[in-house]
């Protein structure tokens, strides 16, 4: 109990000295680089539904339901579908792990005021990801393994599903790809 207090409490500082900090409202909204790893995890998410519902017979609204975030469905976090799609054999244990820790950078990314190399999930993450295996992880390189990772696992996943589908659409996932690499061009 004790320990959950000390978290709190550290979590609560953390967020004191970053609003101490004088936010620039303006600059965490043109931030590309979140926007890029909250777009890529979004990708990956839809991908791996897509791959989970060629494991399904039904695909009615109960099926559907199943991934309904409003309802709190039970596979409506990225990482619940990663964990069903490996223990369904429909992925690997290194994609599993590389869209855990994905998955952890995003959620740090996502609800962080100004997420950086700095923050000790982030750095844990990163340093787990398959593309970062035998490699310094630093601050300038850290957000480059993640892409790659993400990148190798959009491949992966859409490599399974065309397997498991046929050459059916994944429009809204591919989509939702390409938009994220107009935005890392620019």
């Amino acid at each position: 109990m004790a320990a959950k207090k000390s978290k709190k409490k550290e979590i609560i500082m953390k967020a004191k000295g970053q609003l101490a900090q004088g936010i620039q409202w303006e600059e965490v909204l043109k931030d590309k680089q979140r926007a890029t790893v909250i777009m890529m995890d979004a990708a990956l998410d839809l991908l791996l539904a897509a791959l989970i519902g060629t494991a399904f017979s039904r695909k009615d609204k109960e099926v559907q339901s199943l991934f309904a975030y409003s309802n709190d469905g039970p596979l409506c976090s990225l990482t619940r579908k990663a964990r069903l799609a490996y223990a369904l054999s429909l992925i690997d244990k290194t994609t599993l792990n590389d869209l855990r820790n994905i998955h952890i950078i995003r959620n740090r990314f996502a609800h962080s005021i100004i997420p950086d190399f700095n923050d000790s999930e982030i750095r844990k993450a990163a340093k787990k990801l398959s593309t970062a295996k035998n490699q310094e992880v630093t601050a300038d390189n850290y957000l480059d393994f993640h892409h790659s990772a993400t990148q190798k696992c959009i491949k992966y996943l859409q490599k399974k599903y065309y397997e498991r589908a046929g050459e059916g659409p994944l429009s809204r996932a591919v989509r939702l790809h390409q938009k994220i690499k107009n935005v890392r061009a620019k």
